[in-house]
């Protein structure tokens, strides 16, 4: 075993003694809970120096308790659209039962592959969900090839408007535009609500995978996206979404300006959970990357948590973006937890401002960097450069970079208040890095630095000569 084999598993088993990791095991109630955190601090007598993000505890999904009162419906690549839609006599295309199904109804796809696009006609209601599934233990396909999506806001299952809706164990493949996109209107606003998406299999996507636009009460688990031009997984101007334990692989596969936004992208939306999901790259050396997992714009009472980003070439990071969150009478970006992640050959976890707009209230804690390509927890400058507030930073462990130039824990920017960076384990090199490493000398008083465990080179960057290495 080398030195440095042996140096990883000291910080790991430093970890796992002074920074233990918050399991959450939620009790099952009547309703489908995702955990918010905002009770985790410090166990110590200064605990209260953390300031809670605000977070609600919960977002409450309805338990799906579907009474199928209107009968099961079977559909089948040797059937007839003119059939009853039963076992024996199954329809031929899903869209058939697109357009038949109602309240309560659900229908069971047969094995094989559908050359079609799907569009829901009708909606479910409270507790009488519509559902769209495979036959037990067949797979079912939906090939877009060949089909034309002209509508850039198109997907091949478009569901647009609708309520209370399943669709799940399918695959989807060779959308020429987005795979699944569910989807409200603007004018008049409508959300669609209350979609579950689970266990699906989106691939070879032109643009998103999974979008999700002007939507409330959305889920998306358990399922698998592989090669999108854009992202895996990508919520926009919506509310209560849970994103959980899903794989995103090579998303946004292009470099610009074909491929664009991020791996899993959270943008404009209320009260969210981002957890259990794995994204990464195969033969990385290959793809530019982008941002594993991305909170940006306007997006507030939220969390990421028990996530694995992996393998990247370069950026990889999960990623709070303001971009112009807080101007013209926008909201900030603010309160999120990021906890208990796990990330690796990545870019750890950033904070930018890209368009000036601010960032605040946000806490950073538990989670393991490894093999960072820059810095293990930053704040930038890069782009623009707004406020920063209120970020607090703790109980994580930084060991080992890839390249030069970066830190541990690196405050890149002066456009900051209230940090407090404390208990944190950095073992950030052999590269010329610093640990925990400040650009702007001048803001040192902006900063509460505490008990942290730090060794490795301390090195100032070409680009900041005269930073300062902070210690306890």
């Amino acid at each position: 075993m080398n030195k440095r084999n042996r140096q990883l598993i000291l910080v790991i088993l430093l970890a796992l003694i002074f920074l233990p990791i918050r399991q959450v095991n939620a009790a099952e109630t009547s309703e489908i809970s995702a955990f918010m955190p905002g009770e985790d601090s410090i166990n110590d007598s200064d605990s209260s120096s953390i300031q809670s993000s605000g977070l609600p505890n919960t977002i409450y999904l309805p338990l799906v308790q579907n009474g199928n009162n209107g009968g099961v419906y079977y559909v089948s690549t040797s059937g007839n659209d003119n059939n009853p839609g039963t076992l024996s006599q199954p329809w031929r295309t899903i869209q058939k039962a697109a357009r038949t199904l109602v309240a309560g109804e659900t229908v069971l796809i047969r094995g094989g592959t559908y050359r079609e696009t799907i569009l829901p006609a009708n909606s479910g209601t409270a507790g009488n969900y519509i559902t769209y599934g495979a036959y037990p233990n067949e797979a079912v396909i939906v090939d877009g090839s060949g089909i034309n999506l002209s509508n850039p806001s198109e997907g091949l299952v478009n569901v647009k408007n609708k309520h209370y809706i399943i669709i799940q164990d399918l695959t989807i493949q060779n959308s020429r535009n987005i795979g699944v996109y569910v989807s409200g209107t603007s004018n008049p606003k409508v959300l669609s609500s209350n979609i579950f998406l689970t266990n699906l299999k989106v691939l070879n996507s032109n643009n998103e995978a999974i979008k999700v636009f002007l939507a409330d009460k959305i889920l998306i688990e358990n399922s698998y996206t592989k090669e999108s031009v854009s992202s895996g997984i990508g919520v926009w101007h919506s509310s209560n979404i849970i994103v959980d334990n899903n794989t995103v692989v090579n998303a946004r596969n292009l470099p610009m300006p074909q491929g664009h936004e991020e791996c899993i992208t959270i943008s404009f939306v209320a009260n969210f959970e981002v957890k259990n999901n794995e994204v990464y790259f195969e033969n990385f050396n290959n793809y530019l990357g982008a941002a594993g997992i991305d909170i940006k714009n306007s997006s507030y009472e939220g969390s990421v948590h028990h996530n694995y980003v992996h393998n990247f070439y370069q950026d990889g990071a999960i990623y709070l973006d303001a971009w112009e969150a807080g101007l013209n009478g926008t909201p900030s970006l603010h309160n999120v937890d990021i906890y208990s992640n796990r990330i690796e050959h990545a870019g750890g976890i950033s904070i930018g401002s890209e368009r000036g707009g601010t960032v605040e209230n946000i806490n950073i804690y538990n989670n393991i960097v490894i093999d960072s390509n820059f810095s293990g927890i930053l704040l930038h400058a890069t782009g623009g450069n707004g406020l920063r507030k209120n970020i607090n930073i703790y109980n994580n462990t930084i060991f080992r970079s890839t390249g030069n130039g970066g830190a541990g824990i690196y405050i890149a920017t002066a456009n900051i208040e209230t940090i407090l960076i404390k208990n944190n384990i950095v073992d950030f090199g052999p590269k010329w890095v610093g640990q925990i490493t400040l650009a702007y000398p001048s803001v040192k008083n902006k900063i509460t630095v505490d008990r942290n465990l730090t060794w490795g080179r301390t090195e100032c960057s070409q680009d900041f000569p005269n930073c300062l290495e902070l210690n306890n």
